[in-house]
């Protein structure tokens, strides 16, 4: 981690290059070990797959020293062109514990388009901290770089203490994004959406149990889009989606839940799998109810997402759903905070939400405010459809959509 803490300052930082560059693939095995960390910031497991550069960026006790600052981040590409796209990334593990703040057990990427992993920290005596940026690329190509598969097996027990530690993050986003970590960082704005580029599919197995302890920590993110994008933790207000984006699909997204799931924070869902096509994503909101939002009109259609649950699923705080599957077209998002679940999408946009399934085989239960035992919603968004979903019922059932 990097420390900035000479005071009243504006600091940024640009996790993108300026020239294409290809790739390999990315496969991690560590069935057989326990990986242990303790600090902020070090999650279990980080595999990248990311073109047009990028990767994994933290920032540790902002503002230390004196009073304040402003952080400009842009997670992709100041200036895209055609590039490459990005390749598969499979990762197998055995245990893994994880005791900080954003530390989450299993993080696996493939961005096409730049980006990667960022998050800092503000120094909690410190006041006059500001952050605002973008999750996705800039540019004028109307097809940049897509994407891969991406594919995490969890065979056995996965533990992480520290708020905002998701058990795991899987994502694959075409057109840049990534993963920005600014929960404590009060004001913040963020972007999410990038240019036209299409996502892989995304499929997670966790045979293992999954335990989260803190706020903000999903035992389970899953993501596939395409337009730019990712996952923030802030708080603050987002915008969802990519303007000018044509073609900029959301792959398929495929969750089995073998083990059991438990998390005993707020904004915490047991799983959370979401396919976006036009830009968007998923913002977990660190300090109380729903802020606001903002939509920039995308252009491509969101995939199917799957979640079969073949063991219990527990969540214990406000606005931890058991699990929400989602999926968007024409540029949108999905806000988890401690008040409900809501998504988002354009009222302008051109894409529609690909097919729902939700096969529960098990128990689910949820037992803090503010949550339902199922979601799961075809988020079709366009000029006919309407550009709000909200998500007020309990389908205690499984259900196809």
């Amino acid at each position: 981690a990097t420390n900035l803490n000479t005071g009243d300052f504006m600091a940024s930082v640009n996790m993108g290059g300026s020239a294409p560059g290809t790739v390999g693939n990315v496969s991690v095995t560590t069935t057989n070990t326990m990986i242990t960390t303790g600090n902020n910031l070090a999650d279990g497991i980080v595999a990248q797959s990311i073109t047009y550069g990028g990767g994994s960026f933290a920032v540790g006790d902002w503002g230390a020293t004196f009073g304040g600052g402003t952080m400009n981040y842009l997670l992709g590409s100041p200036g895209m062109v055609s590039s490459p796209d990005a390749n598969s990334v499979t990762v197998r593990t055995g245990s893994i514990i994880t005791g900080g703040y954003g530390a989450s057990a299993i993080t696996a990427q493939s961005i096409g388009g730049s980006g990667g992993l960022l998050g800092f920290i503000v120094n909690t005596s410190s006041t006059g901290m500001y952050g605002s940026g973008a999750l996705g690329s800039k540019g004028s190509t109307d097809h940049s770089s897509a994407g891969g598969d991406v594919s995490v097996t969890a065979n056995f027990y996965l533990y992480t203490s520290g708020a905002y530690a998701p058990g795991i993050i899987a994502q694959s986003i075409g057109g840049g994004g990534g993963i920005l970590n600014t929960a404590n960082v009060p004001g913040a704005r963020a972007l999410l959406g990038g240019v036209s580029a299409s996502a892989g599919t995304v499929n997670v197995n966790a045979y293992g149990n999954i335990w989260t302890d803190a706020n903000g920590s999903p035992g389970i993110i899953a993501q596939s889009i395409g337009g730019g994008g990712g996952l923030v933790t802030m708080n603050g207000i987002p915008t969802f989606g990519a303007t000018n984006t044509t073609g900029s699909n959301g792959g398929s997204v495929n969750v089995t839940v073998n083990g059991g799931i438990n998390t005993n924070g707020t904004s915490a869902p047991g799983v959370l799998a979401t396919s976006i096509g036009g830009g968007g994503g998923v913002a977990v909101l660190s300090d109380g109810p729903n802020q606001g939002h903002g939509i920039v009109n995308g252009r491509g259609d969101g995939g199917a997402v799957t979640v079969n649950v073949k063991n219990v699923i527990s969540t214990y705080g406000a606005g931890s759903d058991g699990v929400v599957a989602v999926s968007i077209g024409s540029g949108g998002g999905v806000i988890i905070s401690s008040g409900t679940t809501a998504a988002y999408g354009s009222s302008g946009g051109n894409g529609g939400g690909g097919h729902i399934t939700v096969n529960n085989q098990s128990v689910i239960h949820t037992y803090g405010q503010n949550t339902v035992r199922q979601v799961y919603k075809k988020g079709k968004y366009n000029a006919e459809s309407g550009a709000t979903l909200s998500f007020p019922e309990a389908m205690n059932d499984s259900g196809s959509y």
